[in-house]
């Protein structure tokens, strides 16, 4: 049910974030999270969603020459070889300082978000959406009384799958 379950959320929010030009990963990893897959799982599932995903859109932005390439070469420079040594790294951090790091992406993130929209559409509902999408993702990652395994329904104990 978890695969099912994960299957679904991959296909709606990876084709959705792809249109709006943006990777998927940093929704999946909550939604894998709160589905009970093991934080670095998580990461390392979603950024590969992302990587597929994200290749496949680039090749059409790129044949249609939406691609800024004097913006994107410098940051590919950087980006591509600092990417693996982030993921050395992050097998030797603890996963709670995994989950803060992430929430202040998440952070950074919104904050941009609502600069940008806000500046742009202000007063409108994408102020709303962004901070709820924002507070949403920040909520997946607290502590859950329900933990993966055995769940408590009615005072019966039923395995998840």
């Amino acid at each position: 049910m978890t695969i099912l379950l994960a299957g679904m959320a991959t296909f709606a929010f990876t084709t959705v974030l792809t249109i709006a030009g943006v990777g998927a990963a940093f929704i999946l990893i909550p939604v894998f999270l709160y589905l009970g897959v093991d934080l670095r799982t998580a990461m390392g599932t979603a950024l590969l969603l992302n990587a597929v995903s994200m290749a496949a859109a680039c090749v059409r932005f790129v044949r249609a020459r939406l691609v800024d390439f004097p913006t994107a070469v410098p940051i590919l420079a950087v980006a591509v070889p600092l990417a693996p040594l982030g993921a050395y790294t992050s097998r030797y951090l603890p996963v709670v300082t995994l989950k803060w790091l992430f929430v202040g992406f998440l952070l950074s993130a919104g904050t941009l978000v609502l600069e940008v929209v806000g500046g742009i559409l202000s007063g409108s509902l994408a102020l709303l959406s962004d901070a709820v999408h924002v507070l949403l993702d920040l909520l997946s990652l607290l502590p859950r009384s329900r933990r993966c395994g055995m769940m408590q329904t009615s005072g019966a104990s039923h395995e998840v799958k």
